[in-house]
């Protein structure tokens, strides 16, 4: 299966941002003082950024539309069934139809973290059965317990945020005045999860607000393209 195609590109200065950001107990996105991330955490999305060039860029021939992002799975979570109204095990099968009648093989699905809470059997039968080239932007959920290590996951290629245009992947949303001191003037749209139903802003993407939230709670629970993707309402 063909991997995604990054380039380095400059000193990753939005991606170290984003870093330190993790590291600070700091009012987020979304409103709310957020304690720092797991030092652990953010010593692994360091690693994978080493590794990965700085910062993952997609490249320019990927065109939006074999594009598709969608975040925070959370396979076999039964602590979300009272938010997601139904079963872990129905809301694992209607995202897995999903995304079967959605992407192709000749397709790019993005992962924005989080993707499981069982066990790896299940985890990597579930993504086996998806045929489109996997690139999991980490999540907080993607590492063992106390974030020692990543875990082994039926994917392509494991990132720690991506840069696409003037759009930023991450799993937890980054605050405007964040991407704005690292990238002054280029108003970067911050694509994340991690907050599931929680919305931060009201807009179509495009229209001048800066967050979309890919988590599948605001998406129907399937994948979409960035161009068809709107901000929560």
């Amino acid at each position: 299966m063909k991997k995604s195609n990054k380039t380095a590109s400059g000193p990753g200065s939005l991606a170290e941002a984003y870093f330190r950001y993790l590291e600070t107990a700091v009012r987020g996105a979304d409103g709310v003082t957020r304690q720092p991330a797991s030092t652990n955490f953010v010593s692994r999305l360091r690693e994978v950024h080493a590794k990965q060039g700085h910062p993952g860029r997609l490249n320019d021939a990927l065109k939006p539309g074999n594009l598709y992002v969608w975040s925070d799975q959370h396979l076999g979570h039964r602590a979300l069934e009272k938010l997601r109204g139904r079963s872990a095990s129905e809301v694992d099968a209607l995202m897995l139809s999903n995304a079967l009648a959605t992407v192709t093989e000749k397709d790019f699905l993005i992962f924005g973290g989080d993707i499981t809470m069982t066990d790896s059997g299940t985890t990597n039968g579930w993504l086996r059965q998806i045929p489109a080239a996997k690139i999991l932007v980490l999540g907080n959920h993607d590492c063992d317990k106390h974030a020692h290590a990543i875990l082994k996951l039926a994917v392509d290629d494991v990132v720690s945020c991506l840069e696409w245009e003037r759009i930023f992947v991450s799993h937890y949303p980054v605050p405007e005045h964040v991407m704005d001191a690292a990238r002054p003037g280029d108003c970067i749209v911050n694509l994340h999860g991690h907050v599931h139903a929680h919305r931060l802003s009201t807009d179509e993407f495009g229209s001048g607000a800066r967050h979309v939230n890919m988590s599948v709670e605001c998406i129907d629970f399937k994948p979409v393209t960035i161009g068809s993707l709107r901000r929560s309402t």
